[in-house]
């Protein structure tokens, strides 16, 4: 009996290949980086990436392996045996992104032992900008768009208020940034999140490139650039009149508009004389030239009265528009 107790010992031992492994604390250790920025075969479902588990345990027995998804939901489970050097080797193995857990265990009569690692998964990982306000199409200021007072979601506050959407791994922070002639500055940043994208931004006037930086420390990603030209300033506008208006002997009144701006040059203009108890009459504005237009109309005799509007644009299609009473000489 004794003999056959002695026998059954050995034989577990063997188990375990040299008796002295079993003296051993039995360990398994996870080897990956803990960040996987690359995709090891881009054309398959998720991120692939090698994986090893180095243990104390003996060649041929069995490591397991579990793919954990950032739900801490099991989506994989591997098996691999342990190589003479002590080395389970799992090949390509896929993990969900954006974050991955991996738990690793290996149990025989030498001991039990796991390992578990969290994988921040960037492989794959996006950083998109693109404007939501949509810029007006100006062949002025072709190839880029417009974005003016009418695409201002808030034309009372300074620059322009436009929407931006960004696209990036959810719990990322975008920042926004715009580059022109005066250098490069943040406009804003927000946590990226399908709840609140797209976002609202101030945009500075003038021409610029907009781009984001998508951040999940230590690592970032930078956008492609969106250029746009801003303008949300309308012109400044006057009615050019003697006061009071004077009509001449042919029964005709001569007007005219002006404005202090230099982005009106060329710009068509509207003239529009009302006489009192009349239909409003177009004095055929000429398109604005050196900050002036002129036109005439025929004007109805006796009328003592009159109300003349003035409008105009700049090359941004900002509109000027300003209204007078003038009584008539």
């Amino acid at each position: 009996m004794m003999d056959r107790m002695r026998w059954l010992v050995l034989t577990l031992l063997a188990g375990c290949g040299e008796t002295a492994l079993c003296t051993r604390e039995a360990t398994v250790a996870i080897a990956v980086a803990h960040s996987v920025v690359a995709d090891l075969d881009p054309v398959a479902g998720g991120v692939q990436t090698t994986v090893s588990v180095a243990t104390t345990f003996a060649a041929g027995d069995t490591v397991t392996l579990e793919v954990l998804d950032d739900t801490s939901t099991i989506v994989a489970t591997l098996t691999a045996p342990v190589d003479i050097a002590g080395v389970a080797s799992f090949g390509l193995v896929t993990i969900p992104p954006p974050l991955a857990h991996l738990r690793a265990s290996a149990s025989t009569v030498c001991g039990s032992a796991t390992d578990a690692v969290d994988l921040d998964v960037l492989a794959g990982a996006r950083c998109e900008l693109s404007l939501a306000t949509v810029p007006l199409a100006i062949p002025r200021y072709a190839p880029l768009g417009v974005l003016n007072r009418q695409t201002d979601l808030d034309p009372a506050a300074p620059g322009e208020q436009a929407l931006v959407a960004s696209v990036a791994r959810i719990g990322w922070t975008v920042e926004v940034r715009q580059r022109s002639v005066l250098g490069e500055e943040s406009v804003g940043s927000f946590l990226q999140s399908d709840l609140t994208n797209p976002y609202m931004l101030t945009i500075r006037e003038g021409g610029a490139s907009l781009f984001a930086v998508c951040t999940h420390a230590p690592f970032s990603l930078t956008s492609a650039a969106v250029s746009v030209f801003t303008d949300s300033i309308s012109p400044s506008c006057s009615i050019v009149a003697p006061q009071p208006l004077i009509v001449t002997s042919a029964g005709t009144l001569s007007i005219g508009g002006h404005s202090a701006d230099e982005d009106v040059e060329g710009e068509p203009a509207i003239l529009t004389v009302t006489p009192a108890g009349f239909a409003p009459r177009d004095a055929m504005a000429t398109p604005m030239m050196s900050g002036q237009t002129s036109g005439t109309v025929a004007f109805p005799a006796g009328v003592t009265a009159a109300d003349i509007t003035f409008s105009t644009r700049d090359h941004a299609q900002n509109p000027c528009t300003v209204t007078g009473h003038y009584t008539v000489q």
